[in-house]
This record gives structure tokens, C-alpha cells and sequence, in this order.
């Protein structure tokens, strides 16, 4: 019975070495991983970045700035930003209108169409103006719009035009107000290069009466051959046209008191394209010429027009007096007016052809990259010293992470990370994306936590990877304004796979870190929704995938699902500085 007792202590004793030996084993290989993880852990490989104030996000620009609101915005108008600047050629000198068409002016020309029928209405209608169409402008019984020196509004493109013919002058071209506001195209407001609100009525809800010298500020918003109110008060129609799927649809120019913003609006070559029978509160009219006068049509065009009438000569010649009548009264009404001279020239068409911006939204063919692009305006941050890896996390060093028992429990896993959360990349056998040197790619945002928690490191904030990229600097590629698609691994140097991260692309920050404008975009620890749990993350940098002029800009910001796994996107880790 004793003898028994000794066996089972023997059992016992040898039970408890096999446990400690156990423990000491388990020890010794957690302790080989933590040595491992100590080398991979090693701040030589990773990059300082000194506390101080670093500028982030777009660079401010005066042109473009309010177009991050625009999803606010007409699509016609963002369109306009879309095309690319074409030299135009205006062969001949014109007069034009030095303000917009009264509101008294119009007028005459509304009492002569509803004197007579619609057979002297068609002399000076377009052909395929609506019947039964009224020229009456809508808001004439309206005291807030409806001032003698006002300008006329609630008119549709064919009341503009049938007013043109009427005085025997016509609606400017595109080509003309453009050419006009643009001072010869030397700048994109009619008074310079740089917006003020407080030189044209825009924006304000408040028309504004054009009579020279009632508001020194508006008068001052001019163009330089004094053309006043093209970039505020009321957009005027052009001439220019089109039909639309279901209606004739019409160009209007210029910025009106409605609109907002009007550092938008009041651009030169913003186009905006609406319903030719559209009367609004926002559109009047400016009318251009070939002479310095009225040019009314004569006695003998009413005798052409009416040659299969029933009307005697009498009511004829008697209707034209009339018309006569009201030209006259026009006339009176404009001498104190005037239209100033244009001479002949050249100009580019369009939005400025230097803008880097508008460039590479063009190259890209959307406007909501303006949208993205202003995400995150232009700010400057007070950083702390932090570190962050110089070049991505490599597959040999994801290996690693992998081969650690207290990754397989999950033993760094985020806290919401999905259950049954598998580590293994997406591409991790697939020949082309697995060298040992490569960036590690098809990781989740899960994963790339899990392995920066791993590795005593995290994920850098989408603000501390732009600061590493541009160190304060107010550029857009990590070593200047001009992109040169040599120097990093984006879509135009047509590589298939993602390069080695000991390669030498040339891809460098002023901090020295590598591979931030190309080869892979990388995971932030920055989430959609900042303090609360979102499924989207942020993804910073271009990758081998992806055109590098449009998607290497530093301060893109992109969101992605944190459970996305793509061949493009990996990451690399940051560490604060103690």
C-alpha cells in the first residue's frame, strides 16, 4: 500500500516536471519570438518625426476652395471645371452692353408684342419659340424686382432673344461674354485673378440697381473696358444653345445675387446650362452689336414680312410706327447707357490652364475628386515626436507575426475584430505578391492592427502619415509639386506586382521614409467616424494600381471597409516617442 503511495508522488513529481518543462519550453519559444520581435522592433528601421507645427491637407486655393461643397453645386457647373482651356479666336471687334438690360427698357418691347397679334409677335420670335408664348417678364408686378433702373428678369431665352431681334442687336456668344469678362483673358474675374465679394452683388439675396455710380464697390467689380455686373447682380443668356433630351436647353453666364458661393459663380468661365424657357429671378439680359446704335428693322422687312397677309399697307405701315415708337423710346432710355467697344483677339477658353488642380481633376474625369481633395482642408497641427516605419511591413515580417502562438488566440486582435478572424493575407501563396521583400498586401484593416499591436507598434494616423510625407511642406507628391511618375511604383511605370521594398524607386520624403506616393496605399488607424466604431477606415498613398498623378497627392484621402483585403493596400506601423 505504501509502495503504492510512492509510485503515485513519483507520478506526481514527474507530472509537475513535465509541467514546468512545458512552461520552460513554451517560455523559451515565446522568448526566441519576443528576441525576434525586439529585431523587428528595432528604431533603426524606423524614421523620427520631431514634435512641432506641420501644415496638413489641401493647399488653400483661391479658385477652387469652395468647390469642397460640391456636391451643393449644379452639375453644369462643375462640368465647367472640366474642360480643358481651347484658344479662341473672336475675328471681329463688337460692342456690348456696359450693364444688363432695365427693366424700363424691356418694357417697350413687352407693349408692342401685346398691342398685336401673334402674326407681328413672329416677326421678332424664334421659330421655335413656344405658342402661345407671352413675353411679359414673371416678376413685373413684383415691387422688389420690377425698378425702372433694375434689371429685367423672369424672362426665358426666348424672350431674350425675341427682345434682341427687336432693336436689331443680338445675344452674346459664349465665346464673346467670355472674352469680355476675361479682360482679353488675362483673368478669371472680371476685376482680377483673386476674388472680393464686396465688388459684385452676388450671394446676398439683394438685387442691386445698375445705374453707374449707385454703389462704388459693385462699380468697382468691373471689367478693365468698364463692363460693369458680369460677375454678379443677374447671370445674362448667351446665344449659345442646345437641345436636350426632351427641351432646348440654353447657356446663361455670369454669377446673379442668388447665387451661392460666389466666389464660384462669378468665375468667367463657368457655364451654366438650364431650360431655354426658364424665368427666373436670377437670369436677365445683355445684348452685343456690331455698330454703336440700334439697328431697327426697317419698314421694307415688315413689308417682306406680311407680303401674303391680309393686312392693308395701312396697318402695316401703321404697326411700324409703332414699333418705331417704342424703339425710340429705348433708344432715349440707353444713350446715358452706353456699350463700349471690343477689339478683335485671342483668348483661352475655359478654366486657367496653370491650375494643378483642375489639371488633374481633368486627367482623372470627375469632379467629386474636388470633393476629396478638400476633405481635409489646409490646417496646421501640432505634432508630438512619433516614429513611424521607413519603408511598408514586408512579408517576411508578417511571417513572423503569424508564426507567434498568441497571435492564433488572438491574443492582439482588436477588440470588435470579427470573430473567427483569420490573419493569413489574401495573397500570401499567390506567386507575384509573396517575396520575402515585398510589402505585405491583402490585409484587412483588422489585420494590420492586430500586427502592429504585435509588434509594440500601431497604426499611424492618417494626419501623422501626411506629416512623414510632406514634413510641413504645402506640396503635393513627397518631393514636390510636379509629379514624375520615374521616381515612385504607380500605374505609369506599369508594374504588375508590388516592388520590394529595398528597391531604390527614388520615392523618398524629406523625412527619408520611402514608398509613400507609390508601390502600396496603406492602412491608417484613422476611422471614418472619429471616437466611435465605424466600418470604414482611411487609406493613404498611391500604389502600383493606380494612375500616380491623381492618386499620390499627399493630401487624398480615401475610405475603405476595414474588412477590404485588395492586392494594392498594405501598411506600415508608427510608434509614439517616449
Amino acid at each position: 500500500m505504501l509502495n503504492a503511495i510512492i509510485i503515485s508522488k513519483k507520478q506526481g513529481l514527474a507530472i509537475i516536471f513535465f509541467l514546468l518543462m512545458s512552461s520552460l519550453l513554451i517560455f523559451v519559444f515565446v522568448y526566441k519570438y519576443q528576441r525576434q520581435l525586439k529585431t523587428n522592433r528595432n528604431r533603426g528601421s524606423m524614421v523620427l518625426i520631431s514634435s512641432g507645427v506641420y501644415e496638413i491637407g489641401c493647399p488653400h486655393d483661391t479658385l477652387l476652395y469652395d468647390l469642397r461643397y460640391l456636391k451643393d453645386l449644379n452639375l453644369n457647373i462643375a462640368s465647367s471645371l472640366l474642360k480643358s482651356p481651347e484658344e479662341v479666336v473672336i475675328e471681329n471687334g463688337f460692342y456690348i452692353d456696359a450693364f444688363e438690360v432695365t427693366n424700363k427698357e424691356y418694357s417697350w418691347f413687352n407693349a408692342f408684342m401685346n398691342w398685336f397679334d401673334k402674326d407681328a409677335q413672329g416677326i421678332f420670335a424664334h421659330k421655335d419659340a413656344p405658342s402661345g408664348k407671352n413675353y411679359e417678364p414673371k416678376y413685373s408686378h413684383d415691387a422688389k424686382f420690377n425698378g425702372d433702373d433694375q434689371p429685367v428678369v423672369g424672362v426665358d431665352w426666348y424672350d431674350a432673344f425675341a427682345y434682341s431681334k427687336f432693336i436689331g442687336m443680338q445675344l452674346p456668344t459664349n465665346k464673346q461674354w467670355e472674352y469680355v469678362c476675361k479682360n482679353g483673358g488675362k483673368t478669371i474675374f472680371p476685376w482680377g485673378n483673386k476674388y472680393d465679394n464686396n465688388k459684385t452683388n452676388i450671394d446676398n439675396d439683394n438685387f442691386f440697381v445698375p445705374v453707374e455710380g449707385k454703389n462704388e464697390n459693385f462699380i468697382q467689380g468691373r471689367t478693365n473696358n468698364y463692363i460693369y455686373h458680369m460677375a454678379g447682380n443677374v447671370a445674362e443668356w448667351t446665344e449659345s444653345w442646345k437641345t436636350g433630351k426632351y427641351m432646348r436647353m440654353a447657356s446663361a453666364r455670369g454669377g446673379g445675387c442668388y447665387h451661392k458661393p460666389g466666389s464660384i459663380h462669378s468665375l468667367c468661365f463657368v457655364n451654366e446650362v438650364v431650360e431655354a424657357t426658364y424665368k427666373g429671378k436670377d437670369i436677365g439680359i445683355r445684348l452685343v452689336s456690331s455698330e454703336n446704335a440700334i439697328q431697327p428693322l426697317s419698314f421694307q422687312d415688315f413689308l417682306v414680312y406680311y407680303k401674303d397677309s391680309d393686312l392693308s399697307s395701312y396697318d402695316i405701315r401703321n404697326r411700324y410706327y409703332n414699333y418705331e415708337w417704342c424703339i425710340s423710346k429705348i433708344d432715349s432710355i440707353r444713350t446715358n447707357k452706353r456699350m463700349r467697344y471690343v477689339k478683335s483677339g485671342k483668348y483661352l477658353s475655359g478654366p486657367p490652364a496653370n491650375n494643378k488642380l483642375l489639371e488633374i481633376v481633368r486627367l482623372g474625369n470627375s469632379p467629386t475628386l474636388l470633393e476629396r481633395f478638400f476633405s481635409q482642408p489646409s490646417q496646421k497641427l501640432n505634432a508630438h515626436n512619433f516614429f513611424i516605419d521607413s519603408t511598408e511591413v514586408t512579408n517576411a515580417e508578417y511571417a513572423l507575426f503569424l508564426k507567434d502562438p498568441l497571435v492564433r488566440i488572438h491574443w492582439y486582435g482588436h477588440p470588435l475584430e470579427p470573430a473567427g478572424k483569420n490573419y493569413t493575407p489574401k495573397f500570401w501563396q499567390q506567386e507575384g505578391y509573396n517575396d520575402p521583400l515585398q510589402p505585405v498586401v491583402g490585409v484587412d484593416w483588422w489585420d494590420a492592427y492586430a500586427y502592429a499591436k504585435w509588434a509594440g507598434k500601431r497604426l499611424p494616423t492618417k494626419e501623422e502619415w501626411e506629416i512623414a510625407a510632406r514634413m510641413g511642406k504645402v506640396n503635393y507628391y513627397p518631393w514636390g509639386d510636379n509629379y514624375i511618375d520615374s521616381l515612385c511604383a504607380t500605374l505609369e511605370k506599369e508594374k504588375k506586382y508590388p516592388i520590394p521594398v529595398t528597391e531604390n524607386s527614388g520615392d523618398f520624403a524629406p523625412s527619408n521614409v520611402q514608398n509613400l506616393a507609390g508601390n502600396v496605399s496603406e492602412w491608417t488607424s484613422s476611422e471614418e467616424t472619429e471616437g466611435v466604431p465605424s466600418v470604414n477606415a482611411y487609406i493613404k498613398g498611391g500604389n502600383y494600381m493606380r494612375l500616380g498623378k491623381i492618386y499620390s497627392i499627399l493630401f487624398l484621402d480615401e475610405k475603405a471597409p476595414k474588412n477590404m483585403r485588395h492586392q494594392s493596400v498594405g501598411f506600415r506601423c508608427a510608434m509614439n516617442a517616449h
